[in-house]
């Protein structure tokens, strides 16, 4: 499958998705997954697929445990990811009725949110600084101290943006 196919691919499973027809998303997705198997989009897509499913829409069910080994794949793929922790940690919860083992998937992906949330605003700051917009660094840094209390990359931003000030 070639790029273009793909990106067409993933626009239809998007619109199937969006229009609640899950037999036929399932039924692409996993022509998808022929082509791409360690896709962690289209993995954590097949778990969420799979828990929607009825038996109108598709003959043979598949098992929570291929929602479950479609998850787990996509975190060993990419442990920093966001997505497959969160559903992970929400299957863990709700579908196997797992609290302990859910809240490490959902510390993890409350670490990895908040990493990247982090770099997003450092990012944005440096960006006002160099465009001239200096009340708004100071606006976006006051607000990510909020949530960053006593962060020292964030002391180094402040320290950069008092000599515009």
């Amino acid at each position: 499958m070639d790029i273009q196919a793909y990106l067409d691919s993933k626009k239809e499973l998007s619109n199937l998705w969006a229009q609640q027809k899950y037999g036929e998303a399932w039924k692409l997705l996993e022509k998808m997954l022929a082509d791409y198997p360690y896709s962690i989009d289209l993995l954590v897509k097949r778990s969420k697929i799979i828990q929607l499913l009825d038996t109108e829409n598709i003959s043979e069910l598949p098992s929570l445990d291929m929602v479950e080994e479609s998850l787990q794949l996509s975190h060993v793929l990419d442990p920093d990811a966001i997505d497959p922790c969160l559903e992970l940690g929400h299957f863990e919860y709700a579908a196997i009725d797992r609290p302990e083992s859910a809240i490490k998937y959902f510390e993890s992906a409350k670490i990895q949110a908040e990493l990247k949330l982090k770099l997003a605003t450092i990012g944005l700051i440096k960006c006002y600084i160099d465009l001239g917009k200096i009340s708004l660094a100071r606006q976006t840094l006051e607000t990510a101290k909020i949530w960053l209390a006593n962060d020292s990359d964030l002391g180094v931003i402040e320290f950069e943006l008092e000599e515009y000030e």
